[in-house]
């Protein structure tokens, strides 16, 4: 009996620095755990609870940032079903696209910075007049149009680079003023003249209006229409203010300018009581190529040009070399004829 009580305490006696060392291990491991946590909380990562009205605030601050920036804020993409409305039927009438065809595709909340730039300005000044509203894109067809429509859905611009090729949505008042127009130069009733292509522009100032080639910075917008129109063989392109008070045509069409100065200088020193270089217009001009064989049996082809120019009464032929150094005059019916 003594001898099986010594041999427990024995074994007892054996096991007990392996308890005390369980004991100091697991001891360890928590207070290991209680500093990681520790240093986690204090580096800030994420595991402090925030009461959820300083979020809710904290949102609508940044929100609020955002917008005042020129940024898009997610929630205020959602467009009235006015201003949709409005902006879609915008798009029908200019396209001719019947309502239920016509999609919004995008509508982003955007401040921009002033009216040039909510007018699609090229070409506009650093001045802070902010204005907020939508940039809203409109499926027509296979186009995608941009339109800038401020807050209250009253003011709509499409951006002037959008193509319309519906010339039956031409204001009554510009219709007519450039048919008149066209018809006095080409000395033809209005019903010859055909519009071929209608589209609704905005021009940073008179200058980019009148078809000027180095403009001013100056920012005064002149809205309107650049249509495009055939009268016979000839075509030409207007440009037409919305109220239809200036009527202008692109007076060099595709020509150089140095063979365009030389027709116009030839030309007013021919007949100076009836050109001005401020009267006259180009009607129609036509690049043309020949080839040209010396004696020698070598040959070039040398470009040259044919036009027709108008005071509004009276029309002129013109060839000319491909820099205006030789000019000669011409029936018009040549022009009229030479194959394009």
């Amino acid at each position: 009996m003594k001898l099986n009580q010594r041999r427990t305490l024995a074994r007892l006696s054996g096991a007990l620095p392996d308890l005390i060392l369980s004991d100091r291990t697991l001891a360890c491991k928590k207070l290991f755990l209680l500093l990681v946590l520790s240093g986690l909380l204090s580096c800030g990562l994420g595991l402090v609870w925030v009461h959820p009205l300083v979020a809710a605030t904290t949102k609508l601050e940044s929100d609020q940032l955002a917008q005042a920036s020129g940024g898009s804020n997610p929630r205020a993409d959602r467009l009235s079903a006015e201003i949709r409305d409005a902006v879609l039927k915008d798009a029908a009438q200019r396209s001719g696209v019947s309502l239920p065809s016509l999609i919004v595709t995008q509508s982003t909340a955007k401040t921009f910075s002033n009216p040039c730039e909510f007018n699609f300005g090229e070409v506009c000044t650093r001045e802070y007049t902010p204005i907020p509203g939508w940039e809203v894109l409109v499926r027509v067809k296979s186009q995608i149009w941009k339109y800038h429509v401020n807050q209250s859905g009253s003011q709509r611009v499409l951006d002037p680079h959008t193509t319309s090729a519906n010339p039956g949505q031409l204001p009554a008042s510009v219709r007519q003023a450039l048919l008149e127009d066209a018809a006095e130069w080409a000395s033809l009733p209005e019903s010859a003249i055909k519009i071929l292509e209608a589209q609704q522009k905005i021009w940073d100032n008179r200058c980019a209006f009148s078809f000027g080639v180095i403009c001013p910075a100056n920012y005064a917008p002149i809205s309107g229409w650049q249509v495009t129109v055939q009268a016979r063989q000839l075509r030409w392109v207007y440009r037409v203010s919305q109220d239809a008070k200036q009527v202008v045509m692109d007076r060099r069409v595709a020509m150089p300018t140095p063979v365009a100065d030389a027709i116009v200088r030839d030309l007013v020193k021919r007949s100076p009581r009836v050109a001005t270089p401020d009267t006259l217009r180009f009607l129609e001009a036509k690049e043309k190529s020949q080839n040209v064989c010396s004696a020698s049996g070598e040959c070039q082809t040398l470009s040259y040009w044919l036009a027709i120019v108008s005071n509004g009464r009276q029309q002129w032929g013109y060839r000319a070399d491909d820099q205006g150094k030789r000019l000669l005059q011409i029936p018009i019916a040549q022009v009229v004829s030479a194959d394009r």
